[in-house]
């Protein structure tokens, strides 16, 4: 992503992109930033506690997972940060690795890229900065997607059924 932030001011876009969190590859990211010259406009926050990072959600106008398959075959799963993203109304651009297709459909609930293409993931923030019934489509069709899939009460109730449904060998229970 930060190779898409060079990309993005050399076509004279003025951003500000947040990373949050800590691990491993800090210091390497933070040597790229300097490196390419982002310093005014790649900033990191290092691990927040969850009350803070819905405040920087709710300034979001994008939230970009940019995912890569590392050559340990580590991988993300679904990372709750884009559940919540999506759930709070900010459009989400996410890499084709793991398991985020499972919840980020292309066009409906957000953009997908091909893991480590800088170039599709500035394109892909072209387009939300620019096709407003995209973006608009995407948030609405985001939040009614976790809303049906990831709501406690709603999972509650299927995941009663299908012990009662195990109980009783699929017969009434009574």
């Amino acid at each position: 992503m930060i190779s898409a932030c060079r990309l993005l001011a050399d076509k004279g876009v003025l951003f500000s992109y947040t990373i949050v969190g800590t691990g491993y590859y800090l210091s390497k990211l933070q040597e790229q930033v300097v490196r390419l010259k982002l310093s005014s406009s790649v900033h990191f926050v290092g691990q927040l506690l969850h009350t803070d990072l819905i405040r920087y959600y709710m300034d979001a106008d994008i939230f970009i997972m940019p995912s890569v398959v590392l050559p340990s075959g580590g991988r993300d799963g679904i990372p709750n940060v884009v559940i919540e993203a999506m759930s709070v109304g900010v459009p989400v651009i996410a890499s084709k690795s793991a398991g985020l297709p499972e919840v980020v459909f292309h066009e409906v609930t957000g953009l997908l890229v091909e893991p480590g293409q800088p170039i599709h993931l500035c394109d892909a923030v072209l387009r939300l900065l620019h096709e407003h019934e995209l973006r608009e489509r995407i948030v609405k069709n985001a939040r009614t997607f976790i809303e049906r899939r990831f709501d406690v009460s709603t999972n509650s109730f299927a995941f009663v059924d299908v012990l009662v449904s195990q109980i009783s060998g699929g017969k009434p229970f009574v």
